[in-house]
């Protein structure tokens, strides 16, 4: 397996093709089943052997296998095929840019996973190993909340290694936070009512939601000093989203509503910040027929994973062979697939995406792809799967020669 010549032959137009092929399609959260089998037919195409899981019929999952002449370790490449269900303009290419709802996240980056299967089959699978590549729905929040993942998990579908093809790209991110989703709802047992009629029992519910704010808030500045074992990764923290208190300007409400992120880091479990919660909201006092209901919603796991994995080195080496600079490990902070590829899968998993302008990322509201930086990113992740392949034989990395 001559990997430098194979990086040499990844082809920006496939790749937009195959992304404007996907855009055609499009898959909220929840219906993405047209999109996957769409994609199984494109993996097919490329060459690898394909197998839908249709245990969630909306949202299936596509298993796909390219497998090398010969034994050796089992490689995934991960990505989720659902996009966030809000409006977005048409999908258009102007220049070297593709605009579209879920053009980078993630559609771009399940393009340059068929890119790289597309490559290694048409150089006759001359590699020792397998690639796995699992696609799937159920991934944004608030209706996936990265279920999709899961169904893979389950089935055994898994690799000795990962990399989930979207997000970082500015180091080989090893440890993320956990999150949390907690909301907060106020009542107090008397009608809404003019200000003016109001008995002085009736400030009890403001003065709980401030009672409440107040905890939340001393409890982040406690975490916030906490003394971390994961200095790249940001503080644990509560933070406080929203707040809705009363619908009109003279009336004394009710009832009010309070909602945020409890986020924790990877020496901690979700079961001990339950805990920590319902200790922080049970002490506050209730007075006057108020009353409090709290939930913490998990969302996404804490996790690191060593730095000296092999797939971390794999990627570190690929990196240098494409850019020629050193990528250090560090963090990337935002709940994805990793997270449950990690803790639930027991995979060491890496994240690595094409490099974007936040304000046109994933979730913005003009979301797009430059199409150069999506085949720099394919070419850095067809480096590292050569690496972390070709280290079968003898522990000989395949960026220096053939394997």
């Amino acid at each position: 397996m001559d990997a430098a010549a194979l990086i040499d032959t990844v082809k920006t137009e496939r790749i937009a093709a195959d992304l404007w092929r996907l855009l055609g399609i499009p898959s909220p959260t929840g219906h993405e089943r047209e999109a996957a089998l769409a994609y199984a037919d494109m993996l097919k195409e490329a060459g690898a052997e394909v197998v839908v899981d249709e245990s969630l019929y909306d949202s299936p999952c596509v298993i796909g296998r390219l497998r090398g002449e010969r034994p050796g370790r089992v490689l995934q490449l991960a990505g989720h095929l659902d996009h966030i269900d809000v409006t977005h303009a048409p999908p258009r290419r102007e220049a070297g840019v593709i605009h579209g709802r879920g053009s980078l996240d993630m559609k771009g980056g399940l393009a340059c996973i068929l890119e790289l299967v597309r490559i290694l089959s048409d150089n006759g699978c001359a590699f020792p190993g397998e690639l796995l590549v699992t696609a799937y729905g159920l991934h944004e929040e608030p209706e996936g909340n990265t279920r999709g993942v899961t169904a893979p998990i389950r089935s055994g579908a898994i690799g000795d290694a990962a990399i989930v093809m979207e997000g970082c790209w500015h180091c080989a991110a090893v440890m993320d936070n956990g999150l949390a989703r907690w909301d907060v709802e106020i009542k107090q047992n008397q009608p809404a009512c003019h200000e003016q009629v109001a008995g002085p029992e009736r400030d009890a519910l403001q003065k709980t939601l401030l009672a409440v704010i107040g905890v939340i808030r001393e409890a982040n500045s406690r975490l916030g000093e906490r003394t971390s074992r994961f200095p790249s990764l940001r503080s644990e923290s509560v933070f406080i989203g929203q707040i809705h208190y009363g619908d009109f300007f003279n009336r004394v409400p009710n009832q009010c509503r309070l909602q945020g992120t409890r986020r924790w880091q990877p020496d901690r479990t979700f079961e001990e910040i339950q805990d920590e919660w319902r200790g922080w909201l049970d002490a506050i006092p209730c007075r006057h027929g108020v009353s409090i209901e709290h939930a913490l919603t998990f969302i996404g796991h804490a996790y690191a994973i060593d730095e000296h994995e092999p797939i971390v080195q794999s990627l570190q080496r690929g990196h240098k062979a494409i850019m020629g600079t050193t990528l250090g490990v560090g963090s990337w902070s935002s709940v994805s697939d990793v997270q449950r590829l990690v803790v639930e899968g027991g995979v060491p998993t890496i994240p690595w995406g094409a490099e974007c302008d936040p304000m046109h990322g994933g979730h913005a509201d003009e979301e797009c792809v430059d199409l150069e930086n999506l085949r720099k990113a394919c070419r850095i992740v067809l480096a590292a799967a050569c690496d972390y392949l070709a280290q079968n034989e003898e522990g000989m990395p395949g960026l220096h020669g053939k394997g």
